[in-house]
C-alpha cells in the first residue's frame, strides 16, 4: 500500500550539508502498515528531489527485501524537498 509505505533516514533530516552524500530508506508496507518483506521487492519507485536550483539526481537501489536505499548528494545550499 503506497499510503502506508514509509521513508526514514538521515537524508530526510534537516541539516544535511551540500556536496556531502546522504541517503534514506523506503520500506514497503501492506494496508495494515506492516512491512511486506521480499514481496515488496521489484516495485517501480520514482524519487523526485527538488533543490533551490532544480532537480537533484537520486539513485534508488532495490535491496530485495522490500526496502530501497535512496542515495543523493545535494549540489547546492538551500532547502530540498
Amino acid at each position: 500500500s503506497a499510503e502506508r509505505t514509509v521513508c526514514q533516514g538521515p537524508g530526510l533530516q534537516p541539516g544535511n550539508k551540500d556536496t556531502v552524500p546522504t541517503h534514506f530508506t523506503i520500506e514497503t508496507r501492506d494496508k495494515e502498515g506492516k512491512p511486506v518483506g521480499k514481496h515488496g521487492a521489484g516495485k517501480p519507485f520514482k524519487v523526485d528531489i527538488k533543490g533551490p536550483t532544480g532537480p537533484v539526481r537520486a539513485e534508488v537501489k532495490d535491496n530485495g527485501d522490500g526496502t530501497y536505499r535512496v542515495d543523493y548528494t545535494a549540489p547546492d545550499h538551500g532547502d530540498h524537498v
